[in-house]
C-alpha cells in the first residue's frame, strides 16, 4: 500500500512525511483503543458492583 501512495522517486520529502504520519497514526489508534478498552472495563466493573450491591440489598 505504501508503494501505491508514492507516485515517483522525485517526491521523497512528501513520502517521508507520509511515512511519519503512518507511524504516528497506528500509535494514536492503539492509544484510543486502549483508552476505549479501559473505559469499557471500568464501566463493566461499575455495573457489576452496582448489581452486587442491588442483589445484596435485595
Amino acid at each position: 500500500t505504501q508503494q501505491t501512495n508514492i507516485p515517483s522517486p522525485s517526491t521523497t520529502p512528501s513520502a517521508d512525511q507520509q511515512q511519519q504520519q503512518q507511524q504516528t497514526d497506528p500509535n494514536h489508534r492503539q492509544y484510543l483503543l486502549n483508552a476505549f478498552r479501559v473505559g469499557m472495563l471500568a464501566m463493566n466493573t461499575l455495573a457489576l458492583e452496582r448489581a452486587r450491591q442491588n442483589h445484596a440489598h435485595m
